[in-house]
């Protein structure tokens, strides 16, 4: 009887399992028929040029399986489609969009998706994609050299300029038609290009402006400080502790806010920091108070000026004691045992261009080589990059010593934080004046 019972229970169970097995072959049978359907259906559309119809209908196969050779097909009627109507670009982008989600770690469809972002010039977009790619270690070589491409993309304004000076306080001064204005990090005017000279900001925004008429020291106000009388002012430093450097018959000298002369008879002087300055006289540099008498008794063969006139950053200075350049601290104690024959100004980036033997290289305050000397010239690394000479022409160089722009430009200033700079494209001469435009890296936060 026992034995009876457990027959009928297996019995019963085995029914069952037959009865599900048959339903979910059914539906599997029920499911590939559907699927082989809208395949055919798709080329069929396909084929008679109907490409939205096949867009929906592989659209419809991907339900039931997500392969590759599906997905490529779409996208052939995509482009097809987005060459009759560009409307339908962001449903294309969408797609692709979601086959990289799909079938993650594939290197054709990232590409392509960037490439779709890049055909708007949609330069960020794209680089968010291959950047996500690259940190997510996804590695091939087009994909590699897409993204150097996208992540070094720039573009030069129109505008020239005879002269230029360095990116301070967000702007740039420069010279068009012979008179001076100022420019913003994006080639937008900020001042009119209508003065005779005009310095770069200081403390307060102020700056010094020669209308032809008088020379006025101004703040950011545009309320007037001062006026500097008697004095013929070619060209002057940045504003600080009530001090301004003026090169004027021949000579460098200070004025204060006021405009008043204070002391002078200088062959070069630096901007005041913590009431000293630097300044040159009979090929010896020194340091100097605010009252123009000399600090200390130490003297130099050069001290190397910032691009912002200054003589020091974050408590370094470098100078040349007639043995090689070092770095010294604010007290002038030599910092470490580097010694170099020629070296740039030290930059936030702390990789400062030097040279040695005719070479240049690139090392960081501590004396530690980073990038051995092997350039014609170099310039220190500003915001991610350095700019580079070969063969008489500069490009830029990421930290990794690669090359990320041509040698094209006959000069190149530093790259400023909002991810341009100033770059010459023609080499000066009696008959050929320099022309300066600003170049701006399409994608530049956190990129570099």
């Amino acid at each position: 009887m026992i034995n009876s019972k457990v027959l009928v229970s297996i019995g019963l169970t085995a029914l069952i399992i037959i009865s599900w097995m048959t339903f979910v072959f059914a539906d599997r049978t029920k499911d590939q028929r559907s699927f082989e359907q809208s395949i055919k259906t798709a080329e069929d559309y396909f084929d008679r040029g109907l490409y939205q119809l096949s867009i929906k209908e592989y659209k419809n196969a991907l339900k039931y399986k997500k392969e590759k050779g599906i997905y490529d097909d779409m996208f052939k009627a995509y482009d097809e489609r987005l060459k009759e109507d560009d409307s339908i670009y962001d449903d294309y982008v969408s797609a692709v969009d979601k086959a990289c989600n799909a079938l993650e770690g594939n290197v054709e469809f990232t590409i392509k998706l960037a490439n779709l972002y890049l055909e708007k010039e949609d330069y960020k977009s794209a680089y968010n994609v291959l950047d996500n790619a690259e940190k997510n270690n996804l590695s091939d070589d087009d994909l590699d050299l897409l993204y150097k491409k996208v992540k070094y993309s720039y573009v030069i304004s129109d505008e020239t300029y005879s002269d230029v000076s360095p990116y301070i306080k967000e702007t740039y001064t420069v010279k068009d038609n012979g008179l001076i204005g100022a420019i913003d990090a994006n080639g937008t005017e900020t001042i009119k290009a209508e003065y005779k000279y005009l310095s770069p900001a200081g403390e307060d925004g102020i700056r010094l402006y020669d209308n032809s008429k008088d020379i006025r020291l101004i703040d950011s106000n545009d309320v007037v400080q001062g006026i500097i009388r008697n004095k013929n002012v070619l060209f002057s430093g940045i504003y600080s502790e009530d001090r301004i450097s003026i090169f004027s018959d021949g000579v460098y000298g200070y004025c204060n806010k006021l405009g008043d002369f204070m002391f002078g008879g200088f062959d070069y002087a630096s901007m005041f920091i913590n009431e000293r300055a630097a300044v040159q006289k009979d090929d010896k540099w020194y340091f100097i108070n605010k009252k123009g008498k000399q600090t200390g008794k130490k003297e130099f063969k050069d001290i190397r000026i910032n691009n912002d006139g200054s003589y020091i950053q974050e408590n370094i200075i470098i100078a040349d004691d007639g043995n090689g350049y070092r770095f010294y601290d604010e007290n002038l104690k030599t910092k470490n045992d580097f010694k170099c024959d020629n070296i740039d100004v030290y930059t936030k980036d702390n990789l400062i261009a030097f040279s040695k033997d005719g070479d240049w290289g690139f090392t960081d305050s501590d004396g530690n080589v980073k990038i051995k000397p092997q350039y014609e010239m170099a310039k220190s690394f500003s915001n991610g990059l350095a700019a580079v000479c070969k063969d008489g022409k500069w490009g830029f160089i990421n930290n990794n010593n690669e090359l990320v722009t041509d040698y094209i430009f006959a000069d190149i200033d530093y790259l400023n934080s909002e991810g341009s700079c100033m770059v010459n494209l023609t080499n000066f001469s009696a008959d050929d004046f320099s022309s300066w435009q600003l170049l701006k890296f399409r994608v530049f936060k956190d990129s570099f």
